[in-house]
């Protein structure tokens, strides 16, 4: 699920950082986005918490990226003449698919002690409906 979310959101802020750069702007269009991608950061940020360990050098991007978000002046200077800004949001699309996830075990047997629990109850209600059918 996790990972779902983050592809997720790094897809949204590949979204917004094209129509910043490409597209046709204005200051309060420039505020919304800038919104957004701060919420997308925040979503890539939660979706990595059990991944700390192995993706620290991405999350710490992330926080660099969040502070200059925080402090553009979308009313100042357009987003495309922000050079910093720019290439930070172009590095985190571009390391984003470095990030690693990784495959929990627990979840693997337990999807496996399912799918045996599963099995196990088809056949007794084909024992059960077999058993009906003979009865009538």
């Amino acid at each position: 699920m996790t990972e779902e979310v983050f592809t997720k959101n790094v897809k949204r802020i590949e979204n917004i950082y094209s129509e910043l750069i490409k597209g046709e702007t204005n200051p309060q269009k420039e505020v919304e986005m800038r919104v957004d991608l701060i919420d997308a950061l925040s979503n890539l940020d939660a979706s990595l918490y059990s991944e700390k360990e192995k993706n620290q050098e991405f999350i710490t991007l992330l926080a660099k990226l969040r502070e200059a978000l925080l402090n553009w002046d979308p009313y100042g200077q357009w987003f495309r003449h922000q050079k910093e800004l720019v290439d930070t949001v172009y590095e985190v699309i571009i390391k984003a698919k470095n990030v690693v996830f990784t495959k929990s075990s627990n979840s693997a047997e337990e999807a496996t002690r399912l799918k045996t629990e599963l099995n196990v109850l088809k056949n007794e209600l084909n024992e059960l409906r077999s058993l009906m059918s003979s009865l009538l």
